[in-house]
């Protein structure tokens, strides 16, 4: 498994869309965070679809709730930091055990993140012409068998 570059990624990304990013560990312009926040948490929700089926409706209402309505005046980054490094890591050895090499996966989905264009209100958003990431291609140039 090779290490995937999505630090570099993640750079351009936040360059490309006009994302302030902090020099040092502190808490982020909250529009921003809460953004990432329910990315997590869809992507999260997403996962569970994929392993098990079926609907989450609930835990997708509640985090999106939690997300967009609760406030940030507890916000302990060094905790937060925490959290982030075993998502990473619990991650990481997920792919490990499903014998999927990330980079690759990683970098499919940079293409298409960095195919979106900005809106009037800010925000990155999906053109006509978008195309999504072609994870499965990934998978079949790491051996996936789809027979």
């Amino acid at each position: 498994m090779s290490d995937s570059n999505v630090h570099e990624q993640a750079l351009a990304y936040c360059r490309k869309y006009g994302l302030a990013m902090r020099t040092s560990p502190g808490k982020a312009e909250e529009p921003a965070l809460r953004a990432q926040l329910q990315a997590i948490a869809d992507q999260y929700v997403a996962l569970l679809t994929a392993m098990f089926g079926g609907s989450f409706e609930i835990l997708e209402s509640e985090s999106r709730e939690i997300i967009q309505i609760d406030r940030l005046d507890k916000f302990d980054v060094t905790a937060v930091a925490a959290a982030l490094g075993e998502i990473d890591y619990n991650v990481e050895v997920t792919r490990l055990l499903l014998g999927i090499d990330g980079a690759p996966v990683a970098s499919e989905i940079h293409t298409a993140n960095m195919r979106k264009v900005m809106t009037a209100r800010g925000k990155p958003a999906k053109p006509s012409y978008w195309q999504p990431a072609d994870v499965a291609r990934a998978l079949r140039e790491q051996g996936l068998d789809t027979a």
